[in-house]
């Protein structure tokens, strides 16, 4: 191995090493491995329904489809024949049904669980640390070694490795500290309780209903708004009675214009 390539080499592992340790300094200080929340929804209920808009017809259609076989069937030496071939039928069935908008309000309990979050990073962190010191233990070997012997012209003192086997050793013992550390002391707050709660919305949605007159019996009712005409009839007579009383002065005026607006509030 050339020695510009293994000066490149070793450039890249001090580049690899610096980024590990950096990140070792910061995961040590803010714990890389934190709590995190993990939320568990329980069963869906409706609370209310609010029916809104008027009924309205609505159409649908549905197919169904049905095959049978039949064949020759032996057994021993009995046999029985039911028919040979495949036989297949379609049908297509059209609904008429009554529908209309509703506000449904639901709601569903949930619980918040705390888990450790964020161990992908110390892991990375670890396993590149790891890998790292790896790599340059691989190198260090590399350039301790040489296929020449002493008194060659081409043989040449190895480096020291000692130095190297040092770094390459605190490498891959700092990334099993790491996971070390990650697991069993990250992280270092104690784990906050379980808590639960509710969750509660509203949706607007098409659902079954009555009033189209698809049916007998299943018309749609009379709006209460407008006033029967017995009603209207009464309130016409008090009306005039009203305006006799008024006109044979029996009354005042501001005790006419008072009653009068009641009456005809009602109408």
């Amino acid at each position: 191995m050339h020695f510009p390539q293994r000066l490149s080499e070793l450039v890249t592992i001090s580049q690899r090493t610096s980024i590990a340790l950096g990140a070792l300094l910061i995961c040590t200080s803010t714990a890389c491995t934190q709590w995190g929340q993990v939320k568990s929804n329980g069963q869906t209920s409706e609370v209310s329904r609010r029916m809104v808009g008027a009924p309205q017809v609505a159409h649908s259609s549905s197919s169904n489809h049905s095959a049978s076989l039949a064949g020759v069937f032996s057994r021993g030496s009995r046999t029985s024949v039911g028919g040979a071939g495949l036989s297949a039928s379609s049908g297509k069935m059209d609904r008429t049904h009554c529908i209309q908008q509703a506000e449904i309000s639901y709601q569903r309990p949930f619980t918040l669980e705390s888990v450790p979050t964020r161990r992908g990073l110390d892991l990375a962190g670890g396993l590149t640390l790891i890998g790292v010191g790896l790599i340059s233990l691989l190198i260090v070997q590399d350039n301790s070694t040489t296929i020449f012997s002493p008194g060659d012209p081409l043989y040449k003192e190895p480096a020291d490795p000692t130095a190297g086997y040092l770094l390459s050793g605190a490498l891959i013992g700092g990334g099993v500290g790491w996971l070390w550390h990650s697991y069993r002391a990250l992280p270092k707050s104690p784990k906050p309780p379980t808590t639960s709660g509710m969750d509660n919305w509203k949706e607007m949605k098409f659902v079954e209903a009555s009033g189209c007159g698809l049916v007998p019996g299943d018309s749609p009712q009379p709006s209460n708004d407008a006033p029967s005409a017995e009603l209207t009839g009464d309130i016409e007579a008090k009306l005039k009675q009203l305006k006799k009383l008024r006109a044979a002065d029996l009354i005042s005026e501001e005790e006419y214009q008072e009653k009068r607006r009641i009456l005809v509030n009602q109408l």
